[in-house]
This record gives structure tokens, C-alpha cells and sequence, in this order.
């Protein structure tokens, strides 16, 4: 099975502006590929921005988004925190991807209270055979397999039953960049994929700078593999990621 989790946090101060559009694009990549989605957001009564609007009617902008704008306030929930917590594992069978848009600090998410929860908590989510994190948000915490580096929650993952590549919006001491017609990130990420739909297949290293380049943010993957506790960076350009309409993102070495 493969399973998508969107957890899209917005807030009553520094309100994301972009948040429905950024959803919308993650959604409608993810629904052509078959994945069963999960929500975890109280993103209700979102309204679509008048600059997105006049992308609609453009047709930079798909106007499905109109529909979906109204189904969204039907998946929300009260406590997002809470609703994590619920979740069913996945199993070793399944391919999940979790994708997490909202505010961060180093270390750790924002609720939309305003508290400080753990990076860890989007871990638990991560339990198929096959993962793939999509963090956008400001200072996210990449997976960082470093040996002398005992202050990343991340680096146990290298003693993990499971792949999992990690895909930052940006460094974690930068900020991601938003606006109303959603992040850079975001949007030139899900770009680079419809437009790699049919191939050519790419490495990993040559994704990431594609994307760097075209939404102007130091953009960082990093990934773990059952076994291996430390992947030196430069072995990503050797990784090849298969671009394919059934199943998402498929890593492989050359």
C-alpha cells in the first residue's frame, strides 16, 4: 500500500497564507499516483488567496483548487498532536511519505498553539519499507548521520528497520520562504516531479540542485539505509531516483 500523510499546521499568528495552495499541490500529485491519504491538520475554513485566484484564471493554478478548499474542512481535527499519536504504524510492505508544512524552530515543529514538539513525533509515521520526509518549514532538522554529532535526534536512524530519505525545505539555520500562492519549496518540488514523470531518471544530487536552483533555498536530502549507519554525501550522486507514476520515488545505487 502506498500511503500519504499531509501535516499541514496553521496558526493564528504568522499565519501561512499559502497553506491551501501548498496542500492542493501535494494532494493532487500524490491522488493521480493512487497513494491513500491521511490528514493531520486543523487547517479549516481556509480561504483561497486573491493572488492565487488570479493564477487560477490564468491556469497557472488547477481550479480543482475550489473543490478542495471545501473538502479540507472536512479532514480537520482538533488536536493535531493528539491525532499523531493515533495513527496506525505502517507496515514493511507499505511505501509512506509524510509531508509536513507549518513553522519550525531547530530541533523541533510548532503547534498551532504554539508549543515546541519534537521533530520525532513525524518519525513514528516513517514505519513502512519504504519512506520518504518532506519537511517545509524554517529551520528543519535533515537526517544527519555525523559520529561525533551526538546532538541530532535524527542520527539513530541509522540503526533503523527502514529506508528513509529526507528532503528539507531548507538548512537548519535557514528560513523556508512562503507566500500566497505557497512556499517556494513546495512549489518548484512538486514541479521538478510532474515534469520527470515520464524520465529520464535522475540522481538524487542532481534533484536536489535542480530544486536548489530554481527556488533559491539551499534545499538538503539525506537518507538512511537498513544496515548502513553512516552515507557519505558524495555516494548521493551515485543514488538514482526513479521517477515512476506507480510508485512515488524509488531509490537505487549505480
Amino acid at each position: 500500500m502506498n500511503i500519504l500523510y499531509i501535516v499541514a499546521w496553521q496558526y493564528r499568528i504568522n499565519r501561512l497564507p499559502g497553506l491551501l495552495v501548498d496542500v492542493y499541490r501535494v494532494y493532487r500529485h500524490f491522488s493521480e499516483l493512487g497513494f491513500q491519504i491521511r490528514y493531520i491538520t486543523n487547517a479549516g475554513n481556509e480561504v483561497i488567496p486573491e493572488e492565487a485566484l488570479s493564477h487560477i484564471t490564468s491556469g497557472d493554478l488547477d481550479t480543482g483548487l475550489f473543490d478542495f478548499s471545501e473538502y479540507l474542512n472536512k479532514v480537520v481535527v482538533e488536536d493535531v498532536v493528539e491525532e499523531l499519536s493515533k495513527q496506525v504504524p505502517a507496515t514493511i510492505q507499505d511505501r509512506v511519505v509524510v509531508y509536513f508544512t507549518g513553522h519550525g524552530e531547530l530541533g523541533s515543529l510548532l503547534t498551532p498553539d504554539g508549543f515546541k514538539v519534537d521533530n520525532n513525533v513525524l518519525l513514528k509515521l516513517c514505519s513502512g519499507g519504504n519512506n520518504t520526509l518532506l519537511l517545509d518549514c524554517c529551520h528543519p532538522l535533515c537526517l544527519d548521520f555525523s559520529l561525533d554529532n551526538e546532538s541530532w535526534n535524527f542520527r539513530t536512524l541509522g540503526k533503523c528497520k527502514n529506508s528513509i530519505l529526507c528532503i528539507t525545505a531548507c538548512r537548519s539555520e535557514d528560513k523556508s520562504l512562503a507566500g500566497t500562492i505557497g512556499s517556494l519549496f513546495t512549489t518548484d518540488f512538486f514541479r521538478y516531479l510532474n515534469n520527470q514523470r515520464e524520465g529520464p531518471w535522475a540522481s538524487l544530487s542532481t534533484m536536489i540542485e535542480t530544486i536548489r536552483k530554481n527556488c533559491g533555498q539551499r534545499v538538503v536530502a539525506s537518507c538512511t539505509i537498513p544496515g548502513v549507519p553512516v552515507i557519505p554525501s558524495y555516494l548521493y550522486s551515485k543514488m538514482v531516483i526513479e521517477f515512476n507514476v506507480r510508485g512515488w520515488i524509488t531509490l537505487t545505487t549505480t
